[in-house]
Formats: structure tokens, C-alpha cells, sequence
């Protein structure tokens, strides 16, 4: 997401985890529970491989047809109530507790799939998600099962994202900003490492217990946006030595040495909760987001294109952001043909910044088609109107779902 003031409540939110008692919520006698009853399509999963020109694409598993995302993020951000962890924080709400709603996922998903739309993005709460015992709240995986069939019975896949590991699974009580320790340290250490292998586990193996088609999944999305921060350990750090997990020991007190343990332990990091995904859904695709103003060390985006199990690399650009396109390339440094695809899972303008109506839709309209020309070859747009909540794009009066749709616009990126 663009908007730098929602990003930073979002980051407080990850780094400052309550720690208020709260009853252990019992979620199997819910009257909120959702029971996933939808009747899904049969469809294959999405693989990559070379398409036209050698390009890495999407496509239809055992055939040749091409899949190419096009989108919406579909999200509601309000203030966090009880059963969840931390209260009052706004934040993504949209299966937690009361918040869900079948009927306006229905409505959405009807309108993108008339208008030949064919993914949606979501994102977990990991402070709802589970109960303060760290298991799975039922209510919650039942209103994501939900969402997903009916998905499924819409011929739309999504894409299920996360931003951090729920504090329950840290096994301590966090009550200050200096107790989140993990900031970095997620990816570097061996034990945080198992755990969000386990948890990913969990969420996928239950999703199958509640008869969801994991082929409605588009993909796991392991990060929204992958943060690396300098100003924590072991970044900060300008002495001793640092052992990751894997294995190798890096000199704190050289800069090229730290900027390579957060490489290499960027791509182990990866690589071992993708594997730990593909135990229990073989074949899925595996993806981490980026955003442009992020604290990333340098290369670690081109690592994550050239050299990472992952199966494609989300970026998020937004027009209406400090950077204009070229920027973005320039800062990411990308150049026209890589070994994975790369989507834009998040675009649109947050802050219309005094620009009509038509000369957002025009400058959009260039945004995708010159992304094409270096290996785009998906896009999301940021963020489908919802009726509750913060406001988090500007108001299009629908306009972008018509004038950016694959009806109207045609992107060929072969």
C-alpha cells in the first residue's frame, strides 16, 4: 500500500503488540461462524514456464494458455476488536471475526469476473488469525475458506498475503518496542525460521480440512513487502561476528560482509518456507512483495529475481509516490528480461494530487503498458472500494475497474 501514513500504523502495529489480557476465545460456538459450503470450480493449478520471445509466464498447468493476472486488492482496515490480540489498531480486517461479510465478497467477486478479471490479493492478520493460546481461530479460517470458495466458484484465483508471523508464536510477551527483537532476526535465525514454516503448515492443511481447492490460490505470498531495517541488529551492528541459519558466520564490522548475510539469508529464508509450503500444497507458487521506500539492502530485490526458489516477485509502484516510473527502475534497478516473472501486485493513486479524473486513468494506462517491457506481466490494482473502513485509494467512481480492465485495456506482454 502506498500511503505513507497507513504504512507507518501498520508498521507500529507489527513492532508494538499489546499485551492485554484477553479471555480465550471459543471460537467452535461462534454464531459468526461461516460454514464453507460453496460450490467450487475444477480448475488446474498456474505454472511458470518460457513463453513467447523466452519470456517466463503464467500458464494453466499441461497446457499452453496463458494465464495473466489482472485485479483488485481487496481489503477492509478497521480498528481490531475482540477475539483479536492487539485492539484498537487499525488494521486488515477483512475475514476477522464480525467483520466478514459473504455477501460483499460475492458482490465483488460477481463484478470482476463479468468484467474478465481473474485474481483478487488478501491479506491475513496475524493478530486475529490465531487465539491467544497461538492455535488457529476457527472463525477466522472459516471465513478465509469461505472467501476462497466462493472465489473458486467464480473462476477467480487469490493471492494470500501476509505481513508478519502472529506475536502469539514468538512464545513471550511483547509489551515494548525493544522487545521485538525479530524485526530482522525472522530471517536469520534458524528457530523464528521453523516457526513460520509450521505456521504456514498449519493455515494450508487446515484450508484443506475446511474442502478448499488450493488451486483457487494464485499464490503464497510469504511478505506484502519484505522490510529489512538498518537501524536494528544485527544491521546496526558494526562489531563481531553474526552465525545465521545458514550456517555461514558473517563479520559485523564490514559493510559488504552485512549486506551479504542479509542476501544469503533473505534466499534461505525463503527457500526453506517455500519448501515447507510445497510439503503440504505440491506445486504451489511462492512470492514476496516489495515496495519502493522500504529500508531493503541493496541487491536483495535482483537476489530475489536471479537467484531465489521463489517463483515470482510482487512489486508495488505507485504513481502518485516520490518516484515516477523510471524511478522505480532505477531504484530497483531492474532491466527487460529475468528468470521469473515479476507482477505489480499493488498500483493505483492513493492521493489524486490535484489530477483529474482522466489524467489518473491516462498516466495508469502508460504505467502498465510500459511495465510490460520489463517482464510485468500481472497487475493489481490498489484497492477495490469498500463500504466500511479506512479509506485507502482515491474515490474512481469506478471509472479505473472499466478504463484499466482487460475489456478495455488490451496488454499484450508475450
Amino acid at each position: 500500500m502506498g500511503l505513507d501514513q497507513t504504512k507507518n500504523a501498520v508498521r507500529h502495529f507489527l513492532l508494538v503488540v499489546s499485551c492485554l489480557l484477553i479471555s480465550v476465545f471459543n471460537a467452535h460456538s461462534s454464531a459468526n461462524y461461516i460454514q464453507a459450503s460453496v460450490r467450487q470450480q475444477s480448475f488446474p493449478k498456474i505454472e511458470i514456464k518460457n513463453g513467447l520471445k523466452n519470456k517466463p509466464q503464467f500458464f494453466l498447468s499441461g497446457t499452453q494458455t496463458v494465464f495473466m493476472p489482472r485485479g483488485y486488492n481487496y481489503t477492509h482496515v478497521e480498528a481490531l476488536t475482540e477475539p483479536c490480540l492487539t485492539l484498537g489498531v487499525s488494521y486488515h480486517s477483512t475475514f476477522n471475526d464480525t467483520k466478514y461479510s459473504e455477501r460483499e465478497a460475492t458482490k465483488m467477486l460477481r463484478l470482476l469476473s463479468s468484467a474478465d478479471y481473474n485474481i483478487v490479493r488478501v491479506f491475513i492478520n496475524p493478530e486475529c488469525i490465531v487465539t491467544l493460546s497461538g492455535e488457529l481461530s476457527a472463525v477466522y479460517m472459516a471465513n478465509l475458506a469461505n472467501f476462497l470458495q466462493l472465489s473458486s466458484s467464480y473462476n477467480i484465483r487469490v493471492i494470500v498475503t501476509l505481513d508478519q508471523l502472529p506475536s502469539t508464536l514468538y512464545g513471550a510477551v511483547l509489551k515494548h518496542e525493544s522487545d521485538i527483537w525479530w524485526s530482522n532476526t525472522q530471517y536469520l535465525d534458524s528457530q523464528l525460521i521453523r516457526l513460520e514454516q509450521d505456521f504456514w503448515k498449519q493455515v494450508i492443511t487446515n484450508l484443506k480440512q475446511l474442502g478448499v481447492n488450493l488451486n483457487t490460490v494464485f499464490s503464497w505470498q510469504i511478505r506484502n513487502e519484505f522490510v529489512y531495517r538498518n537501524d536494528q541488529e544485527p544491521a546496526s551492528s558494526s562489531v563481531g561476528k553474526y552465525r545465521a541459519a545458514n550456517g555461514e558466520t558473517y563479520d559485523l564490522s564490514v559493510v559488504a560482509e552485512k549486506r551479504k548475510l542479509a542476501i544469503d539469508s533473505f534466499l534461505y529464508w525463503s527457500q526453506e518456507i517455500r519448501n515447507a509450503i510445497q510439503f503440504v500444497d505440491h506445486g504451489a507458487l511462492v512470492s514476496v512483495g516489495f515496495f519502493a521506500s522500504d529500508s531493503i539492502w541493496n541487491g536483495v530485490v535482483l537476489s530475489a529475481l536471479e537467484n531465489s526458489q521463489l517463483d515470482y516477485v510482487d512489486l508495488h509502484l505507485y504513481p502518485d509516490s516520490q518516484l515516477d516510473f523510471d524511478g522505480y527502475i532505477e531504484y530497483f534497478n531492474l532491466k527487460k528480461h529475468y528468470k521469473k516473472p515479476i507482477i505489480m501486485g499493488e498500483y493505483g493513486f492513493v492521493d489524486a494530487h490535484g489530477l483529474s479524473q482522466l489524467e489518473q486513468i491516462n498516466q495508469l494506462q502508460q504505467w502498465l503498458i510500459r511495465s510490460c517491457e520489463f517482464g510485468f506481466t500481472g497487475w493489481l490494482n490498489w484497492t477495490w472500494p469498500t463500504q466500511r473502513g479506512v479509506q485507502l485509494s482515491v474515490d474512481d467512481h469506478g471509472n479505473f475497474f472499466t478504463k484499466l480492465g482487460p475489456k478495455q485495456l488490451k496488454l499484450d506482454c508475450s
